[in-house]
């Protein structure tokens, strides 16, 4: 319901107002590691679709080589290229909210839009099926992955891609800091007692994802390794970025693009 209200004005308040640019440096990423064909023709679902930003920005993995080069300008140029004029690839997108749905639906970027969960929506792609996997700004909202990682793999075909985000998590949350602050200042000041001390904070272990104060969940990328490695997916392209500002203040993230193993794609 929350995502539905804020259907017509989510896209401007990401972009402008929170400086998202997650869509577009997904886009860089996986343009460095594989460019799109001149033909096209990648069957690419993009989890999580919102308004469909990555539907608009991905299209020419589908439709071909457009003038479009993954900025906002080129984005907006190729958005009245319609699901008619797509060779031989499909763009699917799925989300929660109806109305964001609708969105896409209207965008004409997208062959077909599901309401459907994360998982959902890979459990109906047949095995191998997929070129690509996009989710961007979709797993705040999941928090653990082991399940759609194993999904994923099971619909990427051989040396398919996928190119997903994450809220990064880095260390403890405010609160635990100022915990570990108030033993230290408990402490005796003896050097062995300091170090000591020193020793026990930086090993205590940090969870592989949490949800943070903000209500979304974060991911360690330890955490993101050992999935990829569980999955038989190879890492290509891990960057670290800033995924939106809250209060001003930037929010950590990372950008990943992997691949599914297999018969060396050649250009």
């Amino acid at each position: 319901e929350v995502f539905d209200e804020l259907a017509d004005t989510f896209e401007e308040k990401l972009v402008s107002h929170l400086s998202y640019r997650v869509p577009w440096d997904l886009y860089q990423t996986v343009h460095r590691v594989r460019p799109p064909l001149k033909e096209g023709g990648w069957r690419v679902l993009d989890l999580g679709s919102g308004t469909g930003l990555c539907g608009r920005i991905f299209k020419e993995y589908v439709c071909g080589i457009s003038d479009g080069d993954g900025s906002e300008e080129g984005a907006t140029a190729t958005t009245t290229t319609t699901t008619a004029a797509m060779t031989g690839g499909a763009m699917l997108g799925c989300d929660l909210s109806p109305k964001m749905v609708g969105k896409c639906e209207e965008s004409g970027d997208y062959t077909e839009v599901r309401l459907q969960d994360v998982h959902e929506a890979l459990r109906q792609e047949e095995a191998g099926s997929l070129n690509l996997v996009l989710s961007a700004d979709t797993f705040i909202y999941v928090g653990q992955l082991e399940e759609c990682f194993a999904l994923v793999a099971q619909a990427l075909t051989v040396s398919g891609l996928f190119a997903f985000s994450i809220e990064e998590l880095r260390g403890k949350e405010k609160e635990d800091e100022k915990e570990d602050e108030q033993r230290l200042a408990t402490l005796t000041t003896t050097v062995s007692h300091l170090s000591a001390a020193a020793r026990e904070i930086d090993d205590a272990t940090v969870p592989e994802f949490r949800l943070v104060s903000s209500g979304r969940y974060a991911q360690t990328h330890a955490y993101i390794l050992r999935l990829l490695a569980a999955h038989g997916l190879e890492l290509r392209v891990s960057v670290e970025v800033q995924i939106r500002k809250e209060s001003t203040v930037p929010i950590p993230g990372r950008i990943y693009v992997a691949e599914k193993p297999g018969v060396r794609w050649q250009r």
